[in-house]
């Protein structure tokens, strides 16, 4: 969260907050208010959860399958 929203503790907090009720351990976070539209990508995502930081809330989840690429390359030999 400090990498994608800089310092700021208050926005921080909130955001933890809101993603609180969720177990999962890696996010990608997509504000509502944002200005700038980043994608940010983690190796191992389990969840991409929609968060409106001012309201300090989930607004939407969606959840993704970990792909094993050796696997599905195999597959094609």
């Amino acid at each position: 969260i400090k990498t994608l929203f800089g310092s700021s503790a208050t926005i921080q907090n909130s955001i933890e907050d809101a993603i609180s009720n969720y177990n999962e351990k890696n996010f990608v976070i997509i504000c509502e208010q944002s200005k700038i539209n980043n994608s940010y990508v983690h190796p191992k995502l389990k969840i991409l959860a929609t968060v409106n930081h001012l309201k300090r809330k989930v607004t939407g989840t969606t959840e993704l399958k970990e792909l094993n690429y050796p696997q599905e390359l195999e597959s094609y030999r």
